[in-house]
């Protein structure tokens, strides 16, 4: 069981993301770190759609970073749950947090950004960033707070990294993010380093 995160730091390398129709890509107008996802380029009555599949192994929520310029009550950025319509947003509105309750079990997870038949607003496509799911069935490396190198220890190796990240001497990926990232804001800086520091004395 491990905690999956995206902020598409890597590309869309770090998790199996899917896409039809006009797939969405890469932008540096994100809201923590370097880059976000965007919706794809595209004309009146069409949409780009990305989605992921992953097997939730209890309760708990999926909570995303989301951003759209678009023709207001018109044109939408759209989140779905197995299919089901969770919330819409169209206009001009800023990067905003938003979350939704998750079951186990295997759920896809879906953003959609539609145009109608006509007129275009703004710069017409929607963003997500810092996407954090529910705790997932997975091969792949748990998620421990503070132990930001992923060697199932927690000790100055990891203030190391850490404060590089704060420098920008170097970029994490989005489980190295979420694992450096102790107070759980989406920033890293010298808070998670004294967090991190209070987390290894404590083990002593």
């Amino acid at each position: 069981v491990g905690l999956y995160a995206d902020s598409f730091e890597s590309n869309f390398d770090t998790l199996d993301w899917t896409f039809s129709n006009t797939p969405w890509q890469i932008s540096s107008d994100s809201f923590d770190g370097n880059s976000s996802a965007q919706s794809g380029n595209i004309s009146d009555d069409q949409s780009s759609k990305m989605e992921i599949t992953l097997d939730v192994s209890s309760n708990g929520e999926i909570s995303f970073y989301k951003k759209v310029s678009s023709e207001q009550n018109y044109d939408f950025l759209s989140f779905y749950i197995d299919g089901d319509l969770q919330d819409s947003w169209s206009g001009n509105q800023d990067w905003s947090l938003v979350s939704f309750s998750v079951t186990p079990g295997n759920h896809t997870f879906r953003w959609d950004f539609d145009k109608d038949g006509s007129v275009s607003d703004g710069f017409d496509c929607g963003w997500i960033d810092y996407v954090i799911f529910p705790p997932v069935v997975s091969d792949g490396p748990q998620i421990i707070l503070g132990d930001v190198n992923f060697d199932g220890v927690i000790n100055v190796l990891d203030i190391v990294s850490l404060i590089n990240y704060v420098l920008l001497t170097e970029t994490p990926d989005s489980n190295e993010f979420l694992a450096a990232d102790i107070n759980q804001d989406s920033a890293l800086n010298v808070l998670d380093v004294v967090l991190t520091v209070n987390i290894i004395l404590n083990q002593e």
